[in-house]
């Protein structure tokens, strides 16, 4: 059984309850224990820590096997903040650049909810999103 290391717990983000944000702690997240080469296995031992109350409350209805799982809960978790890959395209048509934003951070923005739906919708080919973006016409 390998351990949580205290000096990247500090490092990650805290979750807020703000279903908004969720796809920008998840993504800050990953990227935080990818730079400090944590095994994917590891995940859902550091992100225990990291969670709002609300997000601590849908962890403690998985069983054991599934809270062992970081993909599974994090989308038990995205689900109960109805964080669907419709719900991201919506955010993504929807988006404004806020006055105080740069255009790059506006960008990021963007390209952050442009990757949640594409890792919801299981896109992972030229050929998948072109269908994708065809079957949205209808």
């Amino acid at each position: 059984m390998t351990k949580v290391d205290p000096s990247i717990v500090h490092l990650l983000p805290k979750m807020g309850d703000n279903s908004a944000q969720i796809g920008h702690f998840f993504h800050c997240f990953e990227r935080a224990l990818q730079l400090h080469d944590v095994d994917k296995t590891m995940w859902t031992k550091y992100l225990i820590s990291c969670l709002s109350q609300k997000a601590h409350k849908v962890y403690s209805h998985l069983s054991m096997e599934q809270s062992r799982d970081y993909d599974l809960t994090k989308a038990e978790i995205l689900q109960n903040f109805q964080l669907t890959a419709k719900a991201y395209l919506d955010k993504f048509r929807g988006a404004r650049k806020y006055k105080d934003e740069s255009y790059r951070l506006f960008v990021n923005r963007l390209s952050e909810l442009q990757q949640a739906y594409v890792q919801h919708r299981k896109i992972d080919t030229l050929e998948k999103f072109q269908d994708d973006v065809l079957m949205e016409q209808f």
